[in-house]
């Protein structure tokens, strides 16, 4: 008898917990587990299905500086507040943000120091303080250096540059080679180019010479106010 009570309620305890067992859902999980990947302030969620995540703003060369041509480059300095094309055979060095870049060509001779080779630098010498391009380059011509006295020699031609109006003068002496030199003013900012050699016992260098600074005429374009730390670039051409 006393065995059958104890076999009676030992079955009934195996009744209860096989029913209770068939009441919890396939694949749910114990309560103590269910909460364990809440997010937290730091984790990324997921964007909603069908929707375009928001894309970080980044500051990219100007339009007017693109090219699809493989023989270009493009030059983008985010402090200087310009860009511009030049020869993809070019290098750029001696850079400064918001101050000097030179794009230098391939060397044209062997010697391994300082082989020729055609260039053009760029530099942002100071602020126009209200002059004109003109003015710029009156004074440029009075100031001390190798040009001194060759003011009524040299040849001022105007031209336009980035859609300002800018002036070329031509033959100008360098401190190492004679050179051509153009200025142009843009938010009152000064920016001085400088194509060298000129020198004709040293023409080899000309094509060079005349494909950088035809490029970069061509192509070079103004940007709007960048912060003070950002860095110039070089980005390669779009195909």
């Amino acid at each position: 008898m006393r065995i059958s009570l104890k076999a009676s309620i030992i079955t009934l305890l195996a009744i209860i917990l096989l029913t209770a067992c068939a009441d919890i859902p396939p694949g749910a999980a114990p309560n103590e587990t269910a909460t364990h990947a809440m997010p937290t302030a730091t984790q990324a969620t997921p964007a909603a299905a069908g929707t375009i995540p928001a894309e970080v703003p980044t500051r990219r060369p100007a339009l007017g500086c693109a090219s699809g041509d493989v023989t270009l480059k493009t030059y983008f300095d985010p402090v200087g507040q310009y860009c511009l094309l030049y020869p993809a055979r070019f290098t750029v060095g001696d850079v400064a943000p918001g101050y000097h870049a030179v794009f230098y060509g391939p060397p044209l001779d062997d010697y391994p120091l300082d082989p020729l080779r055609g260039a053009l630098s760029l530099t942002e010498p100071g602020l126009a303080l209200g002059r004109t391009v003109t003015q710029v380059v009156d004074e440029f011509l009075q100031s001390p250096g190798p040009h001194q006295g060759q003011a009524l020699s040299i040849v001022r031609e105007t031209l336009t540059i980035g859609g300002e109006p800018a002036e070329l003068l031509k033959d100008v002496q360098g401190e190492a080679a004679l050179t051509w030199q153009a200025f142009v003013v843009h938010n009152n900012r000064i920016y001085h180019f400088v194509l060298f050699p000129m020198n004709d016992g040293l023409a080899q260098a000309r094509p060079d010479i005349d494909a950088v600074w035809q490029a970069v005429q061509k192509s070079f374009t103004f940007l709007e106010a960048a912060p003070p730390d950002a860095v110039p670039m070089e980005a390669t051409p779009v195909r």
